[in-house]
């Protein structure tokens, strides 16, 4: 017999049924007569056999939203929970090469100092992968900042070593980069994919007004005239098909006032090219917005609303605003093997430096001595009683930022909503 999953959150409208599975991270829309054919079959599920053989039941079946009514579903997720926890065979390391940024953006919750990653910091960096990778089979760098940017030839020296020491331990190794794409034409990006860095995320807030204001240089002159030349410079002359860029947007209410403007430069200028992702995401405020005429989004339906619109038009490259693996969903700091390294050699389980007196595990010349120290540590859930008491617990097992009163994208009828309104294929 087979059961609905309790990892199913469902969003039904007049015209779609949409379900996304938190546990294996699926998600599927119907309409027509396949929604028909899903709601009876949900309906029916939990009281009386249906026919396993059918297509849908089937098709329902191997995304997960239906499973064997043997099956301890709490037992499942509670051990891929623990799977991720441990995350053995990875080493994922967060490399600030510097503070400073050349951006002054209106809502960046980044404190901009005028640093570099020192000679040393770089050294035991190296030191501790040589004398850790033997143990793990893969090998992930985010590249960070700051701008990280600024610090190119800092990176790509680096690089090299690293490079070097996964090769001689047989460890597959990649990397990402977070930054303003202000410096990334197509020379750097050549030399940086050379480097194994596949995954370039940038951020252009809507059209030239709207991010000029937004992500103006510290100088206060705009950026965004630069940014698309840059990526029109990359999609025209790098041959290489080994990257992927996202161009993520930061949600403001001037950028909804004229959305449907910057669509249609993307469409125009990108869409044809798989190489170039777009991703749009609601600002938020960290507590640092001084500027009274950047106005965020008063709701979440503008947001929702915005994401409607969006699964109208030609872009279709979107990268999915909800996880794509139980992974993706935890906070690093929940994970072992997964450390934050600050220029000045600080080591850390927090990426945001969001109290540091507690994420803070010691400096690198700690981790070159005691590895194993820094290794198995993970933070614990203080102060996050009211995720146990939740009744989407389930969904998530508390694993958000465990340090700060985040607001929960479970709560009330947000996920449901934006399940409903995020493009995805439509089963018909």
């Amino acid at each position: 017999m087979l059961v609905v999953s309790k990892c199913n959150i469902i969003s039904n409208s007049n015209n779609y049924l949409t379900i996304y599975n938190t546990l294996h991270c699926n998600i599927s829309r119907f309409a027509g007569p396949a929604k028909e054919c899903v709601e009876s079959i949900i309906n029916s599920c939990n009281y009386k056999e249906i026919n396993e053989f059918d297509p849908m039941v089937s098709f329902l079946k191997a995304k997960g939203y239906l499973i064997s009514a043997q099956e301890n579903e709490n037992e499942t997720i509670l051990h891929k929970k623990e799977e991720v926890e441990e995350n053995s065979g990875q080493l994922f390391l967060t490399i600030y090469v510097t503070e400073d940024c050349n951006f002054r953006c209106k809502y960046c919750p980044e404190v901009s100092r005028p640093n570099s990653i020192t000679v040393q910091t770089q050294k035991h960096i190296i030191k501790f992968l040589n004398d850790v990778l033997p143990q793990y089979k893969t090998l992930v760098i985010a590249w960070f900042g700051g701008e990280p940017l600024l610090e190119l030839e800092t990176i790509i020296s680096l690089s090299s070593k690293i490079k070097e020491i996964c090769s001689k331990y047989k460890v597959i190794y990649s990397a990402t980069i977070t930054t303003n794409g202000y410096n990334l034409d197509s020379v750097k990006i050549e030399k940086l994919v050379r480097c194994n860095i596949f995954t370039y995320c940038i951020s252009i807030d809507g059209i030239q007004e709207v991010h000029d204001f937004q992500r103006p240089l510290r100088s206060g002159d705009g950026t965004w005239q630069t940014i698309i030349n840059n990526m029109i410079d990359i999609k025209d002359n790098v041959k290489s098909f080994l990257f992927r860029i996202i161009m993520r947007t930061n949600v403001t209410t001037a950028f909804l006032s004229s959305s449907q403007d910057y669509l249609r430069i993307l469409e125009e200028t990108f869409s044809n090219d798989k190489r170039f992702w777009f991703m749009w995401k609601k600002a938020e405020d960290w507590g640092n917005i001084e500027d009274e005429n950047l106005k965020l989004l008063c709701s979440r339906s503008d947001f929702i609303n915005f994401l409607k619109a969006l699964n109208k038009s030609n872009i279709k490259n979107n990268v999915p605003l909800l996880p794509q693996s139980f992974r993706d969903s935890v906070c690093e700091g929940f994970i072992r093997n997964a450390l934050v390294i600050f220029p000045e050699g600080r080591v850390s389980k927090c990426s945001r430096d969001v109290s540091p007196e507690i994420t803070t595990l010691g400096m690198t010349s700690d981790l070159v001595c005691h590895p194993e120290r820094f290794l198995s540590y993970k933070l614990s859930m203080r102060g996050r009683d009211t995720c146990v008491k939740c009744g989407n617990y389930y969904h998530c097992f508390g694993l958000g930022c465990p340090m700060e009163n985040t607001e929960c994208y479970l709560k009330g009828d947000y996920l449901r909503e934006l399940i409903g309104a995020i493009p995805c294929e439509c089963i018909y």
